[in-house]
């Protein structure tokens, strides 16, 4: 038997499962709370001790037992430390979603155009991204920069941890903001502003790649056998969609937890100039010679949750579309409660509920609320078509919020496609499990492994009469409702701060 430990290196908690790669299922899972302190308000930091800590004790439980033949990481990306020449943390890892570096983003738009950027990184500048935290200790400590060798990643840390070997893969040094997508190493221009040499950055390699081997140390601390492999695996959302099937560039994968991804997939990094200003990012997939264009709401899930909350419902999961109300007489939410995310762009939208009665119900609000979300989805789907010329065949539908038939069964007909809900527990530590088989030469292809896996799967079909309604909704009030209403949230954008400013 084959088994490869997929490790996890979540924002709530670290994972850990084993795989087995013969029967393509999970024999072993743990779980850990990832460590972290708030400092201030959306300010948090990582014990850089503990976060090593509770991975290994998670890669202890998991494995005990068993034989493992592997090791790959999946995580969070974004954050990042400093780490001297004896590999020795120099500073807290600064959380993904802390936003402390804001000035250094604004400091960077200053040197260089957004298009520039974009064009070398295919991404957006924002506070999350490591070369602002970095610029941002650089500035406040210097002291603490001047001693650093390496800048790493968190799952670059935890591999050095494990087998005394500075790498780090293509994804994770995507989000970096240093990694230029067309050449696949460092950027000479972002590292020259940075003020950073290559030698202080982790060498890149594609996902999958065998690094190194658990050193005794590491092999004292978590229990693996000395001599293990263990290999790089990649983001943590894209490992998950490796996972569940996200390979062919006729899918899209909908993750959907508190907030809201969408991958497409390409063969080519191609930065057009309009995929920008609509706010979608691109970058190498897991999947070696892929690259995956993403797009983004921040409130999914988090919405649903508030919504269940101010009603007092229990549960969404209400039995299927044929028992509600007709569509065409439900009210129509624009699901805007932190910004419209692609493929707009607007950070001052607000959500809005667009014709509200004294008829409707609770269940008619809540059910608005998920048809709003399905009408984001198209919106995306469909701009991506446009803009691209890809057609869309499948949906794969992952994370909590995408859990309740009835949200699926709405984006099916919403789309009028097929969306498919692979039942996986914990993909994003499975895609790293499998990334490093791929890596120890278990299998002949990506593909082949994503294959191997045996875990069911639900598949929804899209209703093609409520597909005619919903377009109907979709063309005549979605999108000429989100038009209208960019004006009114931004003027009431504009109103607060005014009072903010007395």
């Amino acid at each position: 038997m084959a088994n490869y430990l997929g490790l996890d290196i979540g924002t709530t908690n670290i994972k850990a499962v084993l795989l087995n790669i013969n029967q393509g299922k999970i024999i072993a899972k743990a779980s850990k709370p990832t460590p972290y302190t708030i400092k201030e308000q959306d300010t948090a930091e990582h014990s850089p001790e503990q976060l090593y800590s509770s991975a290994a004790e998670c890669i202890r439980e998991v494995s005990a037992g068993f034989e493992v033949d592997g090791l790959g990481i999946s995580s969070f990306a974004e954050a990042g430390l400093p780490i001297n020449e004896n590999g020795a943390p120099l500073f807290p890892v600064i959380a993904w979603f802390d936003n402390r570096s804001q000035a250094q983003v604004n400091q960077l738009l200053k040197k260089l155009p957004e298009e520039k950027i974009y064009q070398i990184t295919g991404q957006k500048p924002g506070f999350s991204f490591g070369l602002f935290k970095y610029l941002w200790i650089k500035e406040k400590f210097p002291d603490v920069t001047s001693q650093m060798r390496w800048w790493l990643s968190v799952p670059d840390y935890i591999l050095y941890r494990l087998t005394g070997e500075i790498f780090t893969d293509y994804t994770q040094a995507s989000r970096t903001m240093v990694f230029d997508q067309e050449i696949k190493d460092w950027s000479d221009i972002l590292m020259d502003y940075a003020e950073v040499s290559r030698e202080q950055l982790p060498n890149t390699v594609p996902s999958g790649t065998i690094i190194g081997k658990i050193t005794k140390k590491a092999s004292i601390e978590t229990g693996l056998p000395e001599g293990l492999p263990c290999a790089v695996g990649g983001h943590d959302h894209l490992c998950g969609a490796f996972a569940c099937g996200g390979i062919e560039s006729s899918m899209a994968v909908d993750s959907s937890g508190s907030s809201q991804a969408l991958l497409f997939f390409r063969d080519q990094f191609n930065p057009e100039d309009k995929l920008m200003k609509m706010g979608y990012v691109q970058y190498v997939h897991v999947v070696s010679d892929q690259y995956v264009i993403k797009g983004g709401l921040k409130t999914a899930g988090k919405a649903l949750e508030w919504l269940r909350e101010q009603m007092n419902i229990s549960s969404f999961d209400f039995k299927n579309l044929s028992t509600m109300n007709n569509p065409l007489k439900r009210p129509i939410w624009l699901p805007f409660f932190q910004g419209s995310g692609t493929p707009n762009r607007e950070p001052f939208d607000r959500a809005s509920l667009i014709g509200l009665t004294l008829n409707h119900s609770k269940s008619d609000i809540a059910v608005a609320l998920m048809e709003g979300l399905a009408y984001w989805v198209r919106d995306n789907t469909d701009s991506i078509g446009k803009n691209t010329g890809k057609n869309i065949e499948k949906i794969i539908a992952i994370g909590g919020a995408n859990q309740t038939s009835l949200i699926r069964e709405i984006k099916s007909s919403v789309l009028n496609i097929p969306v498919i809900s692979p039942e996986i527990p914990e993909p994003s530590a499975v895609g790293a499990a499998l990334l490093a088989s791929v890596g120890n030469g278990e299998f002949n292809s990506y593909l082949e492994a994503q294959q191997s896996l045996h875990f069911p799967a639900k598949v929804t079909e899209p209703n093609l009469q409520y597909y005619e309604m919903y377009s109907k909704i979709y063309e005549r009030v979605y999108l000429i409702s989100k038009t209208a209403l960019f004006k009114i949230h931004t003027e009431l954008h504009k109103l607060e701060n005014k009072k903010e400013k007395e």
